[in-house]
């Protein structure tokens, strides 16, 4: 891959991570954020998104694959929420899984 290409990657990326987390702020404020970013990075050298990295970069692709992340993680129980999920939060929740349902990604 070439090196624009990466770095626009790289942009995408970050770009899509602070849509992700203001989105569902509300959710994520239940989260240990270093847990998160932990467990995305583990899901991610597992191998379950390396079709992302085929894909034209895009801030909403990007951002849907970090919802596919962490509904992946949070039914495996693989993060696990340190404080109580608020009624703001799981509306959050219910937002990523009709997202997730209507635009579905690889899995």
């Amino acid at each position: 891959m070439d090196v624009k290409k990466r770095n626009e990657q790289a942009q995408c990326f970050r770009s899509a991570l602070r849509s992700f987390a203001e989105k569902y702020k509300e959710l994520l404020a239940s989260f240990n954020a270093q847990e998160v970013s932990d467990a995305f990075t583990a899901f991610g050298e597992m191998g379950n998104l390396d079709w992302l990295f085929e894909a034209e970069p895009s801030i909403p692709t990007y951002e849907q694959a970090y919802v596919q992340m962490f509904l992946s993680l949070y039914d495996r129980s693989a993060i696990d929420s340190v404080l109580l999920i608020t009624e703001l939060g799981r509306k959050d929740l219910e937002r990523m899984r009709r997202d997730i349902g209507e635009n579905g990604l690889p899995p």
